[in-house]
């Protein structure tokens, strides 16, 4: 989810080396790049993400291959808000446990 997270938080199309950058920038381990695009695969396969492939135009205009862009979906926005409501939850579920002991 730290992937679609960083997605949404930059708002527009992001290709996987930048997610990669930005991941590690902010100190969170990333084990190898390769693993990061196995989980965009699963997640554009999910629908949590959309991804076309930029014009080429703009790539040999720069003297580069062509990137996969990566944009979240509705669908990930929602998965997101969820996932970011059960960790909200976990802390407050251990202090109603605590409580009751």
């Amino acid at each position: 989810m730290e992937i679609v997270k960083e997605s949404e938080s930059r708002g527009s199309q992001e290709y996987g080396f930048s997610l990669a950058s930005a991941l590690s920038a902010d100190g969170r381990m990333l084990t190898a790049h390769g693993t990061l695009y196995k989980a965009l695969t699963r997640m554009t396969e999910a629908g949590l993400l959309d991804a076309r492939w930029e014009d080429a135009d703009i790539a040999e205009n720069q003297g580069r291959p062509r990137r996969r862009l990566y944009s979240i979906t509705f669908s990930g926005k929602a998965a997101l808000i969820s996932a970011e409501g059960i960790q909200m939850s976990k802390p407050a579920s251990s202090v109603l446990r605590r409580a009751r002991t």
